[in-house]
């Protein structure tokens, strides 16, 4: 009873940062309705507003590597997406700043508008490199080797999704002279590739519905799943089988044995040291 009490009283990163995700949602929402309710908005209130997105949609996306960490699971790999997720809204962060001050001080010049797209464009990138990777990881680690054709599906899906983008927004090229377009416009709108690229859409939203349909039935059948967020991650560790022996039945039972002589004296006083000293 002691232990359990201790565990539920200590620091719990799955449910700080759930909190703070879904409460940041509703704030943000309230903040912006209520301001526009007086019928006007500044680039101040709509700063404020979009900050406060931004930290809790980075919240919500390290909801289930925060649930590993908290069952002591895949604790490196968690670290590393919270990681390199928090970089990415630091960075989103920095362009809604960028947005703001060009906003606020009017000086909108040619060449730091310029500046300003080429950075978001790279920022995007990146989004989409940790989005991609972002699901990829989740569904290794939750599944495994289950289910396996699904999430080779979804994985190439995603893959081929992340090069069309990426490569579409590598080709922009922006300057004071002009914008130009240097990739391979033949290639992205190829009927072979358009079509693959349909493909790889309809088959993320179909396998991802069929694993969040098997991630339910697992919640129902009482397994737990990361798409409930409210689930304590430590009261699922702290779920012991009905049918585990304790250490005064085992002794009990050794004794037992001992008076039907079926196991010798120097075999019971080894194995009821061993027992004692896991205690």
């Amino acid at each position: 009873m002691s232990i359990k009490t201790k565990q539920k009283s200590g620091f719990n990163l799955y449910k700080l940062l759930t909190t703070l995700g879904i409460a940041g949602i509703f704030i943000a929402v309230g903040y912006f309705v209520f301001q526009t309710s007086y019928g006007h908005i500044t680039a101040m209130q709509v700063l404020i507003t979009a900050l406060i997105l931004i930290v809790s949609v980075g919240c919500l996306l390290c909801l289930p590597w925060s649930k590993w960490i908290s069952e002591k699971r895949y604790r490196i790999v968690s670290w590393v997406f919270i990681g390199v997720i928090g970089v990415t809204i630091i960075l989103w962060l920095i362009s809604a700043i960028l947005i703001y001050n060009i906003i606020i001080t009017q000086d909108v010049n040619e060449a730091k508008t310029i500046t300003l797209l080429n950075f978001l464009k790279v920022v995007f990138i990146i989004s989409f490199q940790t989005l991609v990777a972002n699901m990829i990881g989740r569904t290794f680690l939750t599944y495994k080797k289950s289910l396996i054709v699904f999430q080779i599906v979804m994985d190439l899906s995603y893959l081929f999704l992340d090069f069309y983008i990426c490569y579409a927004l590598s080709g922009i090229k922006m300057s004071t002279s002009g914008v130009d377009w240097t990739a391979n416009t033949g290639l992205l709108t190829n009927h072979l590739v358009l079509t693959l690229l349909t493909l790889s859409i309809l088959y993320i939203g179909i396998s991802n519905a069929i694993l969040r349909v098997v991630e339910r039935r697992k919640a129902a059948r009482g397994r737990g799943g990361l798409g409930d967020a409210f689930v304590d991650a430590m009261e699922e560790n702290d779920v012991q089988p009905s049918n585990k022996k304790t250490a005064e039945e085992k002794l009990a039972e050794l004794k037992t044995m001992l008076d039907k002589n079926i196991i010798t004296q120097e075999e019971y006083d080894k194995k009821r040291k061993d027992i004692i000293d896991n205690m």
